[in-house]
């Protein structure tokens, strides 16, 4: 646990300034495009995040599922 705990907060650690200066660049980038530029990235967030969050929805709504198996499947 103390390991896997150790590994996630390196990569927080590491990725964080890279995360941080991608919004920035993508920031002024947007900031800088013309209306129509502005509308089609709008409309990539928009259709990137869709599929991901039905992928993560599925994923969650069969682990809830399948949280407790019945006693009566292992019975002998």
């Amino acid at each position: 646990m103390k390991k896997t705990f150790a590994t996630l907060a390196f990569l927080a650690a590491t990725v964080a300034p890279a995360i941080g200066q991608g919004c920035a660049m993508c920031y002024t980038g947007a900031e800088n495009a013309g209306s129509k530029s502005q509308q089609a990235l709008d409309r990539a967030v928009v259709f990137m995040l869709v599929p991901t969050l039905t992928f993560i929805g599925a994923f969650v709504g069969i682990a809830y599922k399948m949280r407790n198996p019945r006693a009566d499947e292992y019975e002998l």
